[in-house]
Formats: structure tokens, C-alpha cells, sequence
């Protein structure tokens, strides 16, 4: 159900401010209006940046993690007390400025390393060159010339220095080619180089250093070494603070939720602070005892919403009903005034999901799997919800399994029980039960739209609107019964549906145009409204979905029993070979049927089904809370 809203607006000593605002977080109760034009918020950057940072110092102690380490299910699903929580700890912010400090010289060193690793790569062609690099100049009478030479030019220059009189001097390759030097006659070096860069040689430098290459390279590999040590020592740092994570943790959520507490909008005066929001009905001695735990000296009021204010919409359910609000919160939020979509919702889907998969073995995995994901994984929020929709989805696709006596594709009873119906063989039978649901599902939301003008005390529409379109389906839907059944008198099945039908259209052609004072635009407005009936044809027949998808699913999952059977046969050898297609084509149904099954689901709830009734413009109740992304639970934290 939509649970009904307060709005309260507190007044506190101007002192009592930062106490108060940090009661409510932790009593989650309260959601924050903006205020008047007179409402401030303070600067929440310091915290903001701080937040930044220790987000980014974890997913840096994430890549130092010791992944042979187990982590036990406290350490990845931390608790804490709210007052560990709420303490800011300097030993905390001390980790985090060393670990930015070991980060920045980490940094320093990869780039020095990788540095060197280049110069040494320039260097290496070169570590035969005996004269020192800053020896390599134009001297009185020999000019020297580094270069490099395209392997397929190598003789060829080799050939151009002869004839000219030079000399050329081989060493290692690289990309470029040939590390090559060339000497030549200073009075003839011009035309030298001139004749040698035509055979295909290129000039290059090196830097100058006053020892050989061999030895300038030794010196780098020397500082690579000790780069070496440095990084691994301090990546041993990391680690160690990787093992002490949970305070950057800490951190992170403390200073997120103080991020939120400072733009808390407040409405200040001389002496005193003014905070409005909205509250639940049902935790209104909550909202008491979280301010009274701030102050003895404040004053709360009370009220019901305006008549043009639009409270949050807060829904409260059973454990069931709750797990598929997350299907509702996907099309829209429910809007405070009208009725709760989810209980009614709820078992639709719950039927409509377990009809499309309809087998026992998928249905008991389904209950395992999700059931052993939800512990695993401490899923919370709607994660939490779309895993227990697909768990409690196992035990309707187990009973419709039971019904059409399938075991993983295979027809083969179980404990007595008969098989009602066969999808592949009782096809047609079952498209008419498809097509009845999508006829019930459809007047669920005709009766949900009475419900919701029932609300609003709109008693005509409840009549012209719901109770007509359920008469004229209904006449409908019984002429295209055979006439069977017979009443006293000799009416049948398809004669009454005819005069239910009449009326139903009746009532629409006359009061569907009521806004209209003009009798004959009344009556064009009625008779356009009745041509919706196709519109309505149109969405009972989309529940043939719901025979197709529980066809393929049989047929599929047949297959794949035929194919594993024919391997199989009555060797042991040949039960080994079946089981990986067993295997393979089953998680394959399973996970296209799961998949399938969501959406199409999904759809006939969206369009079949809500656009009956739903109006969906409600944003969530989402009060000032404590933020928490890595701390699991704070444990005497009221939210």
C-alpha cells in the first residue's frame, strides 16, 4: 500500500543545528524539502573532494589486493557500530595522505623506469660503438656520422664508402635499420654523405655522454635495478595498506554522508534554524525521538499535504508484494493519490513468469540458484528484489511444471501426479488459456482504474469506465464460445454474451463522451471510445506470447534430450559424451527462457496491463540517510 505522508517543520536553536541534521541521517525518517527562497545549504566541497580521493585510493589498493588471501564474510560485507562509524579518526586521513604519497612515488618511479627502458632500447643497436658518444663529432681531419642503413641497403652503402673513399662501421639492428657509423675525409665529407644518404643512408644522433654506450647503458641498467627495488618495496607498502582498507572505507561513507548532511537546505534566523520535510505516517514517533535525541529546545508541527503539494510516494508491503516493486519503479513511481500497483501486480507476474517457463527442473534451479545468490552476494536495495522476483518465479514455474509434466523437457510424471496438459500436443488448448488469463489480467486493471475513481469519489466512472469495458469483453468473449451449454428457456453461452455485450457498448456510446454538453458530440465522443474495443483485442491477443515462449521452452528443452539421447545410448562411454550436451543445451534453455520470460513479462505488465489504470507520476521517498557504497551495515544505525 502507498503509506500516507506528514509534513513537518522543525525549529531548532541555531547551535543544535549540525546535531539535528546528524540525528535525522541516522534515523532516516525525514525527507528534506528545499525551502523557502531563504534556504541555504553550506559548501559541501571539502567533503566532496575527500570522497573523490579515498574513491580513488580504493580502486588503487584494489590492484594490491592479495588475491590468495580469502576474505572472510566479515571482511567483505563490513559492520560497524554507528559510533566507530561517526568518528574521524586522524589515523584515517594519515593512511590516506600515505597512501596518495606511495601512490605519487610509484608514479615518479614507472615513469623514470620507463624512461630509461626507452633509452636504453635507443642505446642497445649501439652498445658496439667503441669511441665515447661525445666523441662522435666532425674533428680536423676524419668527420664521424651516425646513421642507420636499411637492411637490403647494407652493401650497397657498403659499396657507395668504398668508391668513395670512406669507411662504414656495422653494428646492431633496429627498427630503423643497421646502427651504421661513417667516417670520411673532413674536405670530402660533404660529397661523402651526399653519395652515402643516396645509397640509403640515415643520419641520426645520439646523446652525448663521455663514456661508451656499453658503459652508459650499464649505468641505466644499474638505476633500473635499484627503480626495481623501489617500486617492489613500495607496492609491498601497498599492500600493506590494502590489508587496512576498511578505513579508507570508513572514510569514504563517513565523509559521503557528511557531504549530504551539509546540503541538507535549512532555513536560518538570528538564533534559530528551520528545516521542513516530508515523514511517514507510520514513523512519526521515529521523527520525535530522533530530534528530541538532538535537543531538549525545538518545536515540531505537523500537517497534511495541500491541496497543490505532491508528497513522495512511499510504499509498504509484505516481503512477497515488496520484492516486485522493482518491476513497478522500472515503468514509473506510483503517484501518491492513487492505489499501490504492486500487490496485484505482484501475483500476475508471479503466475504469468512461472506459465512462460513451466518446468519443474528449471523451477527447483531457480529456487537454489537465487536463493544461494541472494546469501552470497548480501544483495540489498533492488538487486535484492530482482532476486527474490526470479526465486519466488521458480515456484510458479515448478507448479505449471508439475501441470504440464515436464522435468527438464522430459515428460516422465512424478509422485503420482497427471499430466493436465501438453504445450506441444494440447496447443490450441492452451493458446485459450493464455488468451483467458490475458482476459482476467486486463479486468484486474479495469478493476483497479474503479478502484482508484472509487478513490476519488468519481462514482460515474467507475461505471462508464470500468464496469462497461468489463461487459461488452466479457459478451465478447462468450460469443466466441460454441453453443454448448444451454439455459432454461434455450438461451446459450453466445446469445447472452450478445446482450451483455450490447449493454456494455450501450453504456460506453452513452457516457464515455459525459464531459461534453453537447448531446450529439456526447454521443461521437462514445461511439469513438467504443472503437477502443479493437485496442483491447489487440492486447488479449499479445498473451499468445505466453503460449509461445511455453512452447519454446518445451520444444528446446525436448531437442536437447533427443540430441544427448542419441549420443548416449546404452554404453557408459556414451553417458559420458551425452552429459556436456545435457549440460550445455539445458543452461542454454534455462538462461533464454529466464531472459525471455523478464522482458516478455515485463511487457505485459507495462503495456497490457497498467496502461489500464496506472498513472505512475510519483517520485520515491527517499529521506536523508546514511550513505553507505562500501560499508555493508552500521549496526545501531536506525536507517
Amino acid at each position: 500500500m502507498i503509506v500516507k505522508m506528514k509534513k513537518a517543520q522543525i525549529a531548532v536553536l541555531a547551535e543544535d543545528r549540525e546535531a539535528l541534521l546528524e540525528s535525522l541521517q541516522r534515523s532516516g525518517v525525514l525527507m528534506l524539502l528545499k525551502g523557502s527562497d531563504d534556504s541555504l545549504q553550506d559548501d559541501a566541497t571539502d567533503e566532496e573532494q575527500l570522497a573523490a580521493r579515498t574513491a580513488k585510493s580504493l580502486r588503487l589498493l584494489a590492484q594490491y589486493h592479495d588475491q590468495d588471501q580469502k576474505e572472510t564474510e566479515a571482511e567483505k560485507f563490513p559492520s560497524v557500530p554507528y559510533d566507530t562509524f561517526a568518528a574521524d579518526d586522524p589515523a584515517h586521513h594519515a593512511l590516506l595522505e600515505a597512501i596518495e604519497a606511495a601512490e605519487e612515488k610509484l608514479t615518479l618511479l614507472k615513469a623514470e623506469a620507463q624512461a630509461l627502458h626507452a633509452e636504453s632500447a635507443t642505446l642497445r643497436p649501439w652498445s658496439g660503438l667503441e669511441p665515447q658518444t661525445d666523441k662522435i663529432v666532425k674533428g680536423r681531419a676524419v668527420a664521424y656520422h651516425l646513421g642507420f642503413v636499411p637492411i637490403v641497403k647494407q652493401e650497397e652503402v657498403r659499396a657507395a664508402a668504398e668508391s668513395i673513399g670512406a669507411a662504414v662501421q656495422f653494428y646492431g639492428t633496429a627498427p630503423e635499420g643497421i646502427a651504421t657509423l661513417a667516417a670520411s675525409m673532413v674536405e670530402e665529407d660533404a660529397a661523402s654523405m651526399d653519395a652515402l644518404r643516396l645509397a640509403g643512408f640515415v643520419e641520426t644522433t645520439l646523446p652525448p655522454h663521455p663514456e661508451t654506450v656499453r658503459e652508459t647503458m650499464a649505468a641505466k641498467e644499474t638505476r633500473l635495478s635499484e627503480l626495481a627495488e623501489e617500486i617492489r618495496a613500495t607496492e609491498a607498502r601497498m599492500k600493506e595498506y590494502a590489508a587496512e582498507k576498511l578505513s579508507i572505507e570508513l572514510l569514504n561513507d563517513r565523509t559521503v554522508s557528511a557531504a549530504e548532511r551539509k546540503k541538507a537546505p535549512v532555513t536560518p534566523t538570528a538564533s534559530a534554524v528551520f528545516i521542513e520535510g516530508w515523514v511517514r505516517v507510520d514513523r512519526l514517533e521515529d521523527l520525535d525521538r530522533a530530534i528530541a535525541s538532538a535537543t531538549s529546545i525545538y518545536d515540531l508541527e505537523l500537517a497534511d499535504p495541500g491541496k497543490d503539494e505532491v508528497p513522495p510516494t512511499a510504499v509498504k508491503n509484505n516481503k512477497f508484494v515488496s520484492s516486485f516493486e522493482t518491476i513497478t519503479d522500472m515503468f514509473a513511481r506510483p503517484s501518491y493519490g492513487e492505489a499501490d500497483p504492486n500487490p496485484v501486480m505482484s501475483f500476475w507476474y508471479w503466475m504469468l513468469f512461472g506459465m512462460m517457463m513451466a518446468d519443474v527442473g528449471y523451477g527447483i534451479i531457480m529456487v537454489v540458484l537465487f536463493s544461494f545468490l541472494i546469501k552470497k552476494m548480501h544483495a540489498k536495495g533492488d538487486t535484492l528484489k530482482l532476486l527474490r522476483v526470479l526465486m519466488y518465479s521458480g515456484i510458479t514455474t515448478t507448479l505449471w511444471g508439475l501441470l504440464f509434466n515436464s522435468y527438464f523437457g522430459a515428460s516422465i510424471g512424478f509422485m503420482g501426479f497427471i499430466q493436465i496438459l501438453n504445450p506441444v500436443e494440447d496447443t490450441m488448448l492452451l493458446l485459450g488459456i493464455s488468451l483467458g488469463v490475458g482476459v482476467l489480467h486486463i479486468f484486474t486493471g479495469l478493476i483497479m482504474r474503479a478502484i482508484n475513481n472509487l478513490t476519488r469519489q468519481d462514482y460515474l466512472a467507475v461505471f462508464a469506465d470500468s464496469f462497461s469495458w468489463i461487459l461488452l469483453i466479457s459478451g465478447l468473449s462468450m460469443l466466441l464460445l460454441p453453443a454448448l451449454v444451454s439455459f432454461e428457456g434455450g438461451a446459450t453461452v453466445s446469445a447472452i454474451g450478445k446482450w451483455i455485450a450490447i449493454a456494455g457498448a450501450a453504456i460506453i456510446v452513452l457516457f464515455a463522451g459525459r464531459s461534453s454538453k453537447n448531446p450529439v458530440a456526447r454521443i461521437g465522443s462514445g461511439l469513438y471510445a467504443l472503437y477502443g474495443v479493437t485496442g483491447y483485442l489487440g492486447d488479449i491477443m499479445s498473451y499468445s506470447r505466453v503460449l509461445a515462449l511455453a512452447l519454446t521452452s518445451a520444444i528446446i528443452g525436448q531437442v536437447m534430450n533427443q540430441l544427448a539421447g542419441m549420443v548416449q545410448g546404452d554404453a557408459w562411454w556414451g553417458i559420458l559424451a551425452a552429459i556436456p550436451i545435457y549440460l550445455v543445451g539445458h543452461i542454454f534453455n534455462l538462461v533464454m527462457g529466464l531472459l525471455s520470460a523478464y522482458v516478455h513479462t515485463s511487457r505485459l505488465q507495462f503495456i497490457e496491463f497498467y496502461t489500464k489504470f496506472y498513472e505512475g507520476a510519483g517520485y520515491e521517498f527517499r529521506p536523508l540517510s546514511i550513505q553507505l557504497k562500501y560499508i555493508d551495515v552500521v549496526t545501531d544505525a536506525k536507517n
